[in-house]
């Protein structure tokens, strides 16, 4: 658009001062010939700066701070005047340290802003700070700041809340939600993107399961009975040891929950927006048995859902994984990654393939099944392993009937249902994560073609 002449300035002068603010008056003359008085801030030549900062797994942090305006506690960004020599860039990183506690190796630019552009001409750039780290520097806020964590998967709640009114920090976060897909928020499943830590957790998982291979292989190890009355070896708590130390470092940040360290309340786990879901070896009781049908299991959960998936077979050295969005993959133990999905069915009544545990009683597996269809059974340890099978099309299903942790299915659940599967409780409905005190699963089923008429299929008991 083509820029408009302002009006002439025909005098100005200062009529109000106090230690931070000064008024001026403006007399000025539009072209139409019309003659105003206004009043202003007078530019005092500091800008400002906002940020917007979100942990690695997917938290937004406000401050909690006294606003005299309104005189009461209100929520919002940090922020802070650009001092002398500073660049917005390094003001932004040392308000960070000053008022939440932490620096940020990525400062994304938004907008530079203007609050009220009639009263004020001092501007403010609004940054997304990510990467953050750990650092501390002293501030000269009059009392000590709460922070406060926001998951990201909420903020349409946070847009609407009460304490959260500052018309700035409104704005730079309905601008960070704009451009979420290209800070690396996934903007289908409303959840930062973290698959670029893919990679390093199918080495975590690899380096376990070998760690676990070379204690079957020497058969140097001790078996245990928990307090649940399921084995548990020094195997397990080996790679457990080893898994919770390598994502702890990875991901400082992220929680991580395995089965061999599990008696964390729900009242804890519910302030988990994202974690890791770990099973050092599933399968104990094939590791003991040397049947070689066991695997490490990494998950990562996000807002209940789980959206990475790792499964590493030793014996085999066969590797499944998955992200939500990017399908589900089987790694040879030598070989090129290769695509994997379930098998649909071309003919209605043909077999179905059922993958069963070798230890549970197949008559209690087939009188859940209807008795109309064709069965044919494939014995397997592992709950993840069988799993696999379906997502890779092998069997069409497996039943599990028996108790089992959220740590068997969470990340095969990733796994399936991004080779076009799902995995479902016998009553088919969805499995859920980190809602419950228990963390244990009902009976559920691993279902490929979900074209088949399974509510036929499975007998409710």
């Amino acid at each position: 658009m083509p820029s408009k002449k302002g009006p002439e300035i025909l005098a100005q002068k200062t009529v109000a001062e106090s230690r931070l603010f000064k008024i001026e008056a403006l007399d000025l003359a539009f072209s139409n010939g019309e003659k105003r008085t206004y009043e202003r801030m007078k530019p005092s030549g500091r800008n400002a700066v906002m940020m917007v900062p979100i942990t690695e797994h997917g938290d937004i942090l406000l401050v909690r701070e006294y606003a005299a305006g309104t005189e009461r506690y209100e929520l919002g960004f940090p922020k802070g005047l650009i001092d002398l020599g500073e660049s917005a860039e390094q003001a932004a990183v040392r308000e960070l340290k000053e008022e939440i506690g932490f620096g940020a190796n990525t400062l994304t630019p938004l907008k530079e802003v203007i609050l009220a552009p009639s009263y004020f001409s001092s501007r403010m750039t609004l940054f997304v700070a990510q990467e953050l780290y750990p650092e501390q520097l002293e501030g000269d806020e009059p009392e000590p700041l709460e922070i406060v964590k926001w998951p990201l998967a909420q903020a349409d709640e946070l847009l609407t809340h009460l304490d959260f009114s500052e018309a700035r920090s409104i704005t730079a976060l309905l601008l960070m939600l704009r451009m979420k897909s290209e800070l690396g928020y996934n903007v289908a499943t409303r959840h930062l993107d973290l698959s670029h830590h893919l990679p390093a957790v199918i080495d975590i998982a690899r380096q376990a399961g070998q760690l676990i291979l070379d204690i079957y292989e020497n058969k140097d190890y001790e078996a245990f009975t928990k307090d649940d009355e399921t084995p548990v070896t020094s195997a397990d708590l080996a790679a457990h040891k080893l898994i919770m130390e390598k994502l702890s470092e990875l991901t400082p940040d992220i929680p991580v929950l395995s089965e061999e360290a599990a008696d964390i309340s729900l009242e804890q786990r519910s302030q988990w927006s994202t974690y890791w879901l770990v099973d050092p070896l599933d399968g104990t009781q094939e590791f003991i048995a040397r049947s070689g049908d066991f695997a490490t299991i990494i998950a990562l959960v996000s807002d209940n859902k789980p959206i990475m998936g790792v499964v590493y077979a030793p014996v085999s050295g066969v590797t499944y994984h998955a992200y939500e969005g990017k399908g589900a993959w089987k790694i040879p133990s030598l070989g090129e990654s290769l695509r994997i999905k379930i098998l649909k069915h071309e003919m209605p009544q043909q077999s179905i393939a059922i993958a069963i545990s070798r230890r549970q009683n197949i008559n209690r597996i087939t009188q859940r099944m209807s008795s109309a269809w064709n069965y044919d059974l494939v014995p397997l340890g592992s709950a993840a392993l069988k799993a696999c099978l379906v997502a890779e099309g092998a069997v069409d299903c497996y039943l599990r009937l028996g108790p089992t942790g959220e740590w068997d299915t969470a990340a095969t659940q990733c796994i399936v249902e991004e080779a076009g599967g799902t995995i479902v409780d016998t009553e088919l409905h969805p499995l859920s994560y980190n809602e419950r005190e228990t963390l244990e699963n009902p009976n559920f089923i691993v279902i490929g073609d979900r074209d088949l008429p399974w509510d036929q299929i499975l007998v409710q008991s």
